[in-house]
């Protein structure tokens, strides 16, 4: 995959050191193939390594209303030990709206899974925000962080303001790629790729919302009967429920 990245990204240089058909830089043609590739070249390389295939940019930006639902919160990233102030939603101020059969909760003007995952600025660990701050041990601290160096010698990574739907999903892609790197619980993996499905959803993207919801099924089945789940009476119903909805995706 690294080989791959560098192979795509001399192509792109390549593709901006080719002249013009017509001659003039000015030419409406010229200008709309240069826009083109550096459209494509903005996510070669974080495609190739972090989104699967047939994920694409979608552009929405976080709505201003949000802001007023937000605060600063500390975090310490388990990895790294670097310390930050991260966004997380005042659940006290927001509204319950409904909860979709697979437990998706709506609240009324905000969507909680635009901030459902912290990354830390520094080494791009990414987790829950409800267990970012968890130990974890040494030994798979070091394991996370060779993974992350590695991704990071091969791709750049940016997170600007104004929030986008693509930076969220960067956030949640990183979030699986530690997870995976951390050798996490199957029903954590689950989680990530049943709220992805969620986020497909809302954008109409049927395709990637079904991909997505068939990863979330291979993890949360491999979690109910391949794992020793620690989790409450009232977990495992649930879990068994989440499943349920995901076969019906499936069709089975």
């Amino acid at each position: 995959k690294g080989l791959s990245a560098r192979i795509r990204r001399l192509n792109e240089e390549l593709l901006h050191l080719r002249p013009p058909a017509s001659g003039n830089p000015d030419h409406d043609e010229y200008k709309a193939g240069s826009d083109t590739a550096e459209s494509a070249s903005d996510n070669t390389e974080l495609s190739d390594i972090l989104f699967p295939e047939g994920h694409k940019k979608y552009g929405k930006k976080v709505p201003e209303e949000y802001e007023a639902y937000l605060f600063n919160k500390p975090a310490k990233c388990p990895v790294c030990g670097h310390g930050f102030n991260a966004l997380m939603p005042r659940m006290s101020k927001l509204k319950l709206d409904r909860i979709d059969n697979d437990f998706r909760k709506h609240h009324v003007d905000f969507d909680t899974l635009w901030y459902n995952i912290w990354v830390c600025p520094k080494c791009y660990y990414s987790s829950f925000n409800y267990d970012f701050n968890n130990p974890i041990s040494p030994r798979l601290a070091k394991a996370v962080q060779e993974k992350l160096e590695e991704l990071k010698n091969t791709t750049t990574i940016e997170f600007k303001d104004p929030l986008t739907i693509d930076q969220v999903f960067t956030s949640y892609y990183l979030a699986l790629y530690c997870a995976k790197a951390a050798n996490a619980n199957p029903l954590k993996i689950g989680k990530l790729w049943l709220q992805l499905s969620w986020l497909y959803r809302d954008l109409k993207d049927e395709r990637m919302a079904k991909t997505a919801a068939l990863n979330a099924l291979e993890y949360y089945h491999d979690a109910f009967y391949n794992s020793k789940l620690d989790i409450s009476p009232e977990e495992e119903q649930q879990c068994c429920i989440v499943l349920a909805e995901l076969y019906i995706i499936k069709g089975d």
